[in-house]
């Protein structure tokens, strides 16, 4: 076994068509990258190491680049060795050792930074969701007081831990990811206002976690609010649908109410509540029943304000369907006597938009809009939704109250439509 490497060791390898790993002792390599068309490569030594939150999984260390970072390879054997040391005794991820002796010692409390930077968001219309939010991490993170107790890939692994595994498991991905991307800011914040160096911090600014990568995979297709702007609502306007006005109207109910389309197709004229003005969709609806839980025996409806803008497309949908049960009546969708649920999605491709745009990702395009433009507390945009609460149990909707909360939602909601040119 070699015992010792110099230059000349190092630049007698040549990079092939191959990556090549050489073993130097102790889980370090020398790694030889692939040939480029050039017939150039680089080298770079890497260490494996297990140390750390993880002891289950190996990660790659990195210890520079010959001849750009690294000069004598055998100084590197000796920096490796030192960071194993210090890896085990402070059972501390071994990435975090280039950044622990240069970590800036600070008494800001990660509170105050919190307090700080809520300061600076006061103007916003999502103030009050954030700063909400900022509330329910501090919560977690009970304990962890000191701004610096963040930096580095432990104070990463703590985070996700403490923070964000919880909602996971919970099923609230989408909450772990808008308390990821909030924090994000908080610690950028600290990058700006108290000179922490954005390297040594535990989301990098610009790397998200893993799980992050699972929530876009499941998401519903759906376009930024500037493409929906200038591309979407101009064509549902247009009311061109090669498969009928009706298909053309329900899409825009899709789009008004934020129903599941499962919920929607099924309306039927007399849920409407004249008397409150509210559709009470029954819990038992198909496609709704996914998200209203049953507490016992005792049911819970779903409650959804008429709004003028609603008033004015169903005034149009009873001018085709008025002397039906159903809303979207329509004798020729199979065994139900409603347009089928993928009768939107289908207008939607034919605008243009597979792959872009579907109706259920209409409620994550709405719920990005009015949460993070308008202010509005995601926990109401949830129940507008008809999502259940994270004891699983709906309230009854129809408490006055809450109800006028909702019929402010959709009113906005509405609104914004509206003003950026959607036509009935």
């Amino acid at each position: 076994m070699r015992t010792s490497f110099s230059k000349s060791w190092v630049d007698k390898f040549k990079p092939t068509d191959e990556e090549k790993w050489e073993k130097m002792g102790g889980s370090l390599y020398l790694v030889i990258s692939k040939k480029t068309k050039t017939g150039k490569g680089s080298k770079r030594f890497v260490g494996m190491s297990s140390l750390g939150t993880n002891p289950r999984k190996k990660y790659k260390v990195s210890l520079g680049v010959w001849n750009k970072d690294v000069y004598n390879p055998e100084e590197v054997i000796a920096k490796w060795n030192e960071m194993k040391v210090w890896g085990k005794a402070n059972n501390r991820d071994l990435r975090d050792y280039f950044c622990h002796s240069q970590i800036i010692q600070t008494t800001k409390l990660f509170s105050d930074v919190c307090k700080n930077f809520l300061e600076t968001k006061k103007e916003k219309k999502s103030f009050k969701s954030i700063k909400n939010r900022l509330n329910q991490i501090q919560g977690y993170l009970n304990g962890r007081e000191l701004i610096t107790d963040f930096q580095g890939n432990s104070g990463r692994a703590y985070i996700k831990q403490t923070v964000l595994d919880p909602k996971i498991a919970s099923g609230t991905e989408y909450t772990a990811h808008r308390f990821r991307r909030l924090l994000n800011q908080v610690f950028e914040y600290a990058v700006l206002e108290q000179g922490l160096q954005p390297e040594y911090l535990p989301y990098r600014l610009d790397i998200p976690f893993e799980f992050e990568k699972d929530i876009k995979e499941k998401q519903h297709p759906h376009l930024s609010w500037e493409e929906c702007k200038k591309e979407l609502l101009p064509k549902l306007s247009s009311n061109d649908c090669p498969s009928g006005r009706l298909v053309n109207l329900v899409t825009k109910a899709s789009l008004l109410t934020l129903t599941r389309v499962s919920s929607l197709v099924c309306w039927r004229w007399d849920w409407l509540d004249t008397k409150e003005n509210v559709w009470v969709i029954p819990s038992e609806t198909t496609g709704l029943k996914r998200d209203i839980k049953f507490d016992g025996d005792e049911k819970y409806n779903h409650y959804i304000p008429n709004t003028p803008l609603l008033e004015t497309l169903l005034n149009n949908l009873y001018s085709i369907n008025g002397n039906k049960e159903y809303v979207f009546y329509s004798p020729h969708k199979g065994n139900n006597p409603f347009l089928s649920a993928q009768s939107p999605n289908d207008h939607l491709i034919q605008l243009g938009f597979k792959g872009r745009q579907d109706a259920h990702g209409f409620r994550h395009l709405a719920s990005n809009k009015l949460i993070d433009d308008e202010g509005f507390d995601e926990g109401l945009v949830g129940k507008c939704l008809g999502h259940k609460n994270e004891k699983g149990v709906m309230k009854n909707y129809l408490d006055a109250k809450y109800l006028k909360q909702k019929r402010k939602v959709f009113e906005t909601w509405h609104q914004i439509l509206i003003k950026d040119g959607l036509k009935i």
